[in-house]
């Protein structure tokens, strides 16, 4: 989102009375080249010959004394993951295409991006990450193992995946191609039906909801594997303590105190029972007792999960709201 500024200078003179500039000829292009859609830029005109356009600005000493500017609308931060499984359910590579863009209208600092595929490691080898390709550049992209314990549903392991050298992704425009394999340091086989991310039958690619985008330590999209748990499941590790204080909860906010995650990031995620997230919150750290509260629009109500996590422990509690 933006615009192209003319400006002329000082020994160009003064545009005189009935007169004009001439012509000006000029093209636009990415350093990728790829293409354009005018058809939702603003000043665009389909012409064939010079017309009057009042979507092209223009200004003297500041003020507007040509055209419409653009009308303002909210902004939306959105981004959007997509995938392509390259190998078989049973393999000792995991080969994936993955693509990353921003549908929204505001720009976002690569820097604080993380985008992180959930699988199963099945078995103790360390693992390899291999870059075979990037559009922006393999020095650009990088990829960490990162272990889960307790482990998730489907998942033990994430690949997490940062671009440290980059500026920004602006709207309406995407990473391209990530190509990229996780083998085992023997070459042992991988059981890919069992990982949380994997995107069975998706060629060509298509969008996979199951890898996770993280912008500035807040997830912007993707269900995290153990979010749509059944009712009645509890995974708790010792010392993590979790009350929700008043249950079943009344309004549209729920109050929640959390003992155990003293000086740790602690996460608050709330979920109907489809896994739908309608709530969520993070501490970078945490006190030693932790009391939030966690706001819910109007229209949800009935049984929900609140999960309460920090990196080591995790604990699931049923929720009733009542409104």
């Amino acid at each position: 989102m933006g615009y192209l500024e003319y400006s002329f200078l000082a020994t160009a003179g003064n545009l005189a009375d009935n007169s004009n500039s001439g012509p000006i000829q000029n093209g636009i292009g990415k350093q990728d080249w790829t293409n354009f859609n005018e058809a939702d830029d603003y000043s665009y005109a389909n012409n064939g010959s010079y017309t009057k356009n009042s979507r092209i600005t223009a200004y003297r000493n500041g003020m507007l004394i040509w055209g419409t500017e653009p009308a303002t609308v909210n902004t939306v931060q959105s981004l959007k993951i997509s995938t392509e499984n390259k190998s078989s359910t049973t393999t000792n590579s995991i080969s994936t295409y993955l693509q990353l863009n921003n549908v929204g209208n505001v720009p976002v600092n690569y820097s604080d991006l993380k985008v992180r595929y959930y699988f199963t490691s099945d078995g103790t080898p360390s693992l390899n990450f291999y870059l075979d390709y990037a559009m922006l550049g393999n020095s650009n992209v990088k990829g960490q193992f990162i272990k889960i314990n307790p482990p998730l549903a489907n998942a033990d392991t994430y690949l997490e995946i940062t671009f440290p050298n980059l500026s920004k992704l602006y709207p309406l425009s995407g990473i391209g191609n990530i190509q990229y394999r996780i083998a085992k340091q023997d070459w042992s086989n991988f059981n890919q039906s069992n990982d949380y991310s994997y995107h069975n039958g998706s060629s060509p690619m298509s969008e996979n909801n199951r890898v996770v985008v993280y912008l500035a330590s807040q997830r912007v999209y993707g269900t995290e594997p153990g979010a749509g748990a059944r009712v009645g499941t509890e995974l708790t590790e010792p010392n993590l303590s979790v009350t929700v204080l008043g249950n079943p909860v009344r309004g549209t906010e729920l109050a929640v105190e959390v003992r155990g995650a003293e000086s740790q990031p602690l996460r608050f995620q709330l979920t109907d029972l489809q896994g739908k997230v309608v709530s969520e919150r993070l501490l970078e750290v945490a006190g030693s007792v932790e009391q939030q509260r966690l706001v819910v629009s109007e229209g949800v109500n009935g049984l929900l999960l609140l999960q309460v996590s920090t990196p080591i422990q995790r604990q699931i509690v049923k929720v009733l709201l009542e409104k």
